[in-house]
């Protein structure tokens, strides 16, 4: 993702607070972190992972031998 695509996604570039300064942010950069943190929230929330199933059909029991 470009900074024109993420000004165009969030509306604008981003002004970092006092804090966000001293840590080195500059509006550019934010845009940009924010912009694929929300894309990837986004594809998380729209596309889950799979589930694992608890429980399945096969009713076979592990069995362990003693040796």
């Amino acid at each position: 993702m470009n900074l024109e695509e993420a000004v165009r996604e969030l509306g604008g570039l981003l002004e970092p607070t006092g804090d966000e300064k001293k840590n080195g942010w500059s509006p550019e950069t934010l845009t940009l972190y924010h912009a694929e943190r929300q894309k990837s929230s986004f594809d998380r929330i729209m596309n889950p992972p799979p589930v694992k199933p608890s429980k399945t059909n096969n009713s076979m029991k592990w069995s362990y031998r003693a040796e």
